[in-house]
């Protein structure tokens, strides 16, 4: 089935596409009003799903309900509706553009697919086309969004694979201007296109991969979600999916030249579905990839995703009628990986942070199922904060202020196999990497007399006189506990976030 035509996208001005962002806008077609649609059939296909969505949203009798029927959930809307959602000079301009379709019956439907993000709107292709299909925002986009979006504004940022320009819009919000590239000229049409949907004008689209796009510039953020899927001989072509026939070598690619790209104190954040067939895991060949001296580098690890699952999906994608049959499909993916070797994908979320006044370290932690969606800019500010007092020296470490974060609960827990012998544990808030520590009764007695201290050096005095030692031996003996319970998070470097 081919894409659908942008050719005539030309035909419309930039204020005439912005006049449909604010017009949605203003109809209220937003993220919180589709929510309690978007729940329904969560446990269902995607095909299912929708079918569920739809039948809920033609009981709904407002312009957005008609507006999302149209542009998000491939429903087909008659024309006193469709004007009544838009606007009947709005709809000719979209018609005569490509963006939507009049049918012969009269009624109108969409090509194309909305999402929204943020409040931002964005037009994509509908991937089951393959081939320069355009991808918008899915699940691991809003992941990448809230890693990625800076607490405050920076100068420059970058986006690489920028695809129709969800994460490049977003950062537009929070930086002064914005650089983003693909090597698909469709997706930068479509890019730009959503750009003047929503009046967005600090961002630039360049066409080229990788780096090529910005040799020799630097930049305060750089942000990808490169293609990283593992590619099978005779596969469909889809330009937004594969990173070669591992799945690694165009990411690989990708952190070879990042440090070179940012600002001394610049921060890349990336996210990659790194192929496991019993080499180095990525936390030790980012390093050495990203040749950067000055670098700490956070790896977190989210739950690897079933092999077959994996590979049924992305079999399904390519089952079209009269095609192949979805059992041949399969097993050209599944046997794919293991002619490889690989025995499991690992999904990351890494984070490389320069900065010359700090040693470099690497810090690779596995994130809890019930966590992946508390991972934000502020959050990784937080770790990379406790990583660095844990990497510096005792002089530093003694002057600092540690406390627990807020919400954190200490709790003792009982067996019935041993109720003489009690677990301690620290159970972190939802925003914690580590959600629960066991403690020994050293480690609680430890970070009492931290969290309750002006400084870490005055809570080795009162552990020196409670244990009738000198300060230089109650440090030697607490100094490695607070450097774990920073890396761990149940001590923190303080902040409005602590208690």
């Amino acid at each position: 089935m081919p894409l659908p035509d942008i050719s005539r996208f030309a035909s419309l001005e930039a204020e005439e596409w912005r006049a449909l962002g604010l017009r949605l806008a203003q109809i209220g077609l937003t993220s919180e009003y589709l929510r309690p649609i978007t729940q329904l059939g969560g446990n269902l296909t995607s095909e299912l799903r929708l079918a569920v969505q739809r039948w809920h949203l033609r009981r709904l009798e407002d312009p957005s309900a008609w507006g999302a029927r149209l542009l998000m959930f491939e429903d087909t809307v008659r024309e006193p509706e469709a004007c009544c959602a838009l606007g009947e000079t709005l709809i000719g301009q979209l018609v005569e553009a490509g963006m939507i379709m009049r049918r012969h019956d009269g009624a109108f439907t969409c090509p194309f697919h909305l999402c929204i993000a943020d409040r931002i709107y964005v037009f994509c292709d509908d991937l089951t086309h393959g081939g320069d299909a355009v991808m918008g925002a899915g699940e691991t986009t809003l992941d990448l969004c809230r890693a990625a979006y800076p607490a405050e504004t920076v100068g420059r940022a970058l986006e690489i694979g920028c695809g129709a320009g969800t994460i490049a819009l977003v950062l537009a919000q929070r930086a002064e201007r914005v650089v983003a590239t693909d090597t698909n000229p469709r997706a930068l049409a479509l890019a730009r296109v959503n750009a003047a949907i929503n009046g967005t004008g600090n961002v630039e689209f360049r066409a080229g991969g990788a780096f090529h796009p910005v040799a020799g510039e630097r930049f305060d953020l750089i942000v990808s979600q490169p293609p990283y899927v593992s590619r099978p001989p005779g596969a469909h072509e889809a330009a937004y999916l594969y990173g070669g026939d591992r799945g690694d070598e165009l990411p690989m690619r990708l952190l070879e030249n990042v440090c070179a790209h940012l600002a001394p104190r610049g921060r890349a954040v990336l996210l990659i579905q790194w192929p496991d067939a019993g080499g180095p895991p990525p936390e030790e060949r980012i390093p050495n990839a990203a040749a950067c001296d000055d670098a700490r580098v956070v790896v977190l690890r989210y739950p690897p995703p079933d092999l077959d699952y994996h590979c049924a999906m992305y079999a399904s994608s390519e089952v079209r009628p009269g095609s192949h049959s979805l059992d041949e499909r399969f097993s050209l993916w599944r046997g794919h990986l293991e002619s490889l070797g690989i025995q499991r994908l690992q999904s990351t979320l890494m984070t490389i942070q320069r900065d010359p006044e700090v040693p470099a370290w690497t810090a690779a932690l596995d994130l809890p199922q019930e966590s992946t969606d508390q991972v934000t800019s502020a959050s990784i500010d937080q770790l990379i904060a406790n990583y660095n007092l844990a990497n510096t020296d005792s002089g530093s470490l003694l002057r600092s202020t540690l406390r627990p974060p807020a919400g954190t609960i200490l709790t003792k827990e009982y067996t019935l196999d041993d109720a003489s012998k009690p677990a301690i544990r620290a159970h972190l808030p939802e925003a914690s990497y580590s959600r629960s520590v066991e403690l020994s009764e050293g480690s609680l007695l430890l970070i009492s007399l931290v969290a309750a201290a002006e400084t870490v050096g005055d809570a080795v005095e009162e552990f020196a006189a409670r244990q009738g030692v000198t300060p230089a031996q109650a440090l030697q003996n607490m100094e490695p506990a607070i450097r774990q319970s920073l890396k761990l998070g149940v001590l923190s470097t303080a902040s409005p976030n602590c208690l």
